[in-house]
């Protein structure tokens, strides 16, 4: 084990040490951060986040989706999914969903058992709950498919965000 664990140090050493972080400016937003090995890199800001806004091959394409509607701002009047955050909600709230739906199956079996029968309101009730989580990770998976296509309002003066 103390073995596995210096060798695994000095992997992580040699590899720090060619990591290079400085401060920088990206898309308008002043206090960001580059870390690089000279192969990839991380932009991170902390004007909005903080969170990480840039992934790619150092001069390449960045993996993440960039609105220029949205880059370099901060301070709006409404909630912005900015750099993965909408995406991890998703896959937290399914991740809490299919948890809990295991739960309500584990509580519907047992309550069968004990009532002998599916004509029961402790069944019903279950049952109800067990509907509706496989209704919101229906739905979620809808999203998650139609992320990719998201767009700025067409109309945000109507809604009074200014988008």
């Amino acid at each position: 084990m103390c073995k596995r664990v210096s060798v695994a140090l000095i992997i992580t050493m040699s590899l720090s040490a060619a990591v290079k972080i400085e401060k920088t400016q990206y898309r308008g937003w002043p206090n960001c951060y580059r870390i690089s090995n000279g192969e990839v890199e991380l932009v991170v800001t902390t004007d909005v986040g903080p969170r990480i806004i840039r992934y790619s091959f150092v001069g390449g394409q960045n993996m993440f989706k960039e609105f220029d509607e949205q880059m370099g701002k901060h301070g709006e009047p409404s909630w912005q999914a900015r750099g993965g955050v909408f995406q991890k909600q998703i896959a937290r709230r399914k991740k809490f969903l299919e948890s809990e739906l295991a739960r309500e199956e584990q509580t519907l079996r047992s309550i069968l058992e004990e009532v002998g029968h599916p004509h029961h309101e402790a069944a019903w009730m279950v049952g109800l709950m067990i509907e509706q989580f496989k209704t919101e990770l229906k739905w979620l998976h809808k999203v998650a498919r139609e992320l990719p296509l998201r767009a700025a309002a067409n109309n945000p003066a109507y809604a009074g965000t200014g988008e």
